[in-house]
């Protein structure tokens, strides 16, 4: 029977030293992961523990054992004692102490976090960071006068038929989009009108737009941060290059049926979105 330590310097279980009292030996663990952590701790060159091999409790930490009762005493279990109990070393324990060796040899193990610990933790601390980007960007988004509106928006990358003018009163800020003539001039496909108190106006070719065209970006008649209005200007831009493309596909249409009435054709024409 085997009756000493494997760990270097240890003298537990040999004849000529005394013996601690409550010092355990300890079969070395089937989990090869943790047993391999184990001969790791001890440092003995080109050693593998045999089937035989112990290491004693005086190698562990109080950390790695819990208290196990085997009392089946039911007026003793009732006591503050607890009952009769026995240290039982922790399946995931790793050997840290050996005072006898040099200190590079031991060190103390880092006591392990739950994986659901650390997932928590990770989680909050992610949420918490968002939440004050959100509240840096929302801050950040907010308009503060129709002056600083205009320095903003000639900032961001808007549609490049887009033209921002402030009134000289600097009462009303206009949003232009310009598009081609006819006679290879320029005009306005839109104009977005925002007043000292936010409030704004649409127009689409000259006539005015109903506020619940653009009900998908905002529910009011205010504008309250830039993300709005470059929103408002994508829309409004995008209608007015359909509204375009559908003149362009009328005018087409007028061309081809005037050109077959004058070679003698009957045509039928159809003119629709496809």
């Amino acid at each position: 029977m085997v009756n000493s330590c494997c760990a270097i310097s240890c003298r537990l279980g040999y004849k000529d030293e005394d013996e601690p009292p409550d010092v355990m030996l300890h079969r070395f663990p089937e989990d090869a992961s943790v047993k391999a952590a184990w001969v790791k701790a001890i440092s003995r060159d080109d050693w593998e523990p045999a089937p035989h091999s112990r290491l004693c409790s005086l190698h562990f930490v109080a950390s790695d054992y819990v208290k196990e009762t085997r009392d089946t005493n039911q007026t003793r279990q009732k006591e503050k004692s607890g009952g009769l109990k026995r240290k039982i070393l922790k399946k995931d324990a790793v050997p840290s102490q050996f005072p006898n060796i040099p200190k590079y040899f031991s060190h103390a193990m880092p006591q392990q976090r739950s994986t659901a610990a650390l997932s928590t933790s990770r989680l909050a601390r992610e949420m918490e960071s968002l939440q004050v980007a959100t509240k840096a960007f929302l801050s950040a988004d907010k308009i503060q006068s129709l002056g600083w509106l205009k320095d903003q928006l000639q900032k961001e990358t808007l549609p490049s038929s887009t033209n921002v003018k402030m009134e000289s009163s600097g009462n009303c800020l206009n949003i232009f989009g310009l598009s081609h003539a006819e006679n290879d001039g320029l005009m306005v496909s839109y104009n977005i009108q925002i007043s000292s108190t936010l409030h704004y106006c649409l127009f689409l070719d000259g006539n005015s737009l109903p506020q619940a065209e653009i009900s998908h970006i905002l529910n009011n008649d205010t504008f309250t941060t830039v993300s709005q209005v470059i929103n408002a200007v994508a829309f409004m831009n995008n209608k007015a290059s359909q509204e375009n493309t559908a003149d362009e596909h009328i005018e087409l249409g007028i061309q081809h049926l005037g050109v077959a009435r004058s070679k003698g054709q009957e045509t039928v024409l159809f003119v629709g979105a496809t």
